[in-house]
């Protein structure tokens, strides 16, 4: 079965699928990211959403996504990853080390991370928790 993977970076709300043209749908079918960044008011940041499909089932992906400790391995600049708190089953919280360009060497957060079963599938819903260099952080990764 193949299910789409969505990842929601420093993301405020859902992009939906409405916003995938033609093209995008291609290039997801051809094995490619599709990446969509937005302006969001107030926020120095863009708001980048990140489209790929995965050839499991929801459960596999959110699975796999949820062994914080092993995403340094596919997440780029990802330095450290560890589970500092299990607050319950459903809510756990990691550490970060990441790798930042010029003229920062890297940043340390850490977030919490809400499992969710959505609808369509699962989500993994993250929120701010602590960091060295910025005030919030949120998003979601859907599994559908």
């Amino acid at each position: 079965m193949t299910m789409l993977f969505l990842l929601f970076i420093l993301s405020f709300s859902l992009l939906g699928f409405d916003q995938l043209n033609q093209e995008d749908l291609n290039n997801l079918s051809s094995g490619k990211i599709v990446t969509k960044l937005k302006k969001v008011k107030g926020v120095s940041w863009l708001k980048s959403t990140h489209y790929t499909e995965i050839n499991c089932s929801p459960i596999q992906s959110i699975s796999l996504f949820s062994e914080y400790e092993k995403q340094k391995k596919y997440v780029p600049n990802l330095e450290e990853s560890k589970i500092v708190e299990i607050k319950a089953p459903k809510d756990i919280i990691v550490y970060y080390k990441m790798k930042l360009p010029w003229p920062v060497n890297y940043t340390t957060y850490i977030s919490g991370n809400l499992l969710e079963k959505i609808k369509s599938g699962y989500q993994v819903r993250w929120y701010f928790v602590k960091a060295d260099d910025f005030r919030d952080s949120k998003g979601k990764a859907s599994f559908i």
